[in-house]
């Protein structure tokens, strides 16, 4: 059921990630569609995506601008840190967070590598490391709180999209990979893309609340 349309004069852009903040706000980011109704890829050639918040009501409010790709909301365990990252830039970013106000500041670069792909979706383990999913990477790369790279483990498709803990104890993490637009040739070598993996990463994440709309 759609609830409210926030980019109706935007026709070209669409959804892309989302995630709800300590307080059931429900964040989630836009982009310009890449993917055409017959599957083919298209270009990206403007940053139009856009940071929302959706509060109560539904009341949704635009918190920032520009993004090429909206991807890996998710926060630190205190709730003072926000993450955020546009792949078209290869670029996670960090801003101060407001848990009581749901409001975003001191916006600053996180992460950024030149290597294991470009970063997708994200989430924070109990030990306040980011753990980031790599589109054509192959791998999830966990970063320390201080933005260096802690670990990267290597998954058995190039396109890694998303990355949650789950199961009783929050001990698992479930991987999501894709095989959207991958060649004959690239399947053949992967054959596990756009599977789902889990994992045992010896760390606990962290318990999501329901959107509180």
């Amino acid at each position: 059921m759609r609830i409210a349309a926030p980019e109706a004069d935007r026709p070209a852009n669409r959804a892309n990630d989302g995630c709800t903040d300590g307080k059931g706000r429900f964040w989630f980011g836009t982009m310009r569609n890449n993917v055409a109704p017959d599957g083919a890829y298209l270009d990206i050639h403007e940053s139009t995506g856009v940071l929302y918040k959706v509060e109560a009501g539904p009341r949704i409010v635009a918190m920032d601008g520009g993004v090429g790709i909206s991807n890996a909301i998710c926060w630190s365990p205190d709730h003072r840190t926000m993450y955020f990252a546009d792949t078209l830039l290869g670029a996670i970013h960090a801003y101060d967070f407001d848990l009581e106000l749901g409001a975003i500041s001191n916006k600053r670069l996180f992460a950024k590598l030149d290597r294991h792909g470009y970063p997708d979706g994200a989430t924070v383990d109990a030990d306040g490391y980011v753990w980031n999913a790599r589109w054509d990477g192959g791998s999830l790369v966990r970063f320390a709180p201080d933005g260096s790279v802690d670990a990267v483990i290597a998954i058995p498709a190039s396109r890694v999209t998303c990355c949650a803990f789950g199961g009783d104890d929050l001990d698992t993490l479930y991987v999501t990979t894709s095989r959207l637009h991958l060649t004959e040739q690239e399947l053949a070598t992967q054959p596990q893309a756009g599977g789902i993996f889990a994992l045992k990463p010896g760390v606990k994440g962290l318990p999501r609340p329901a959107f509180a709309g």
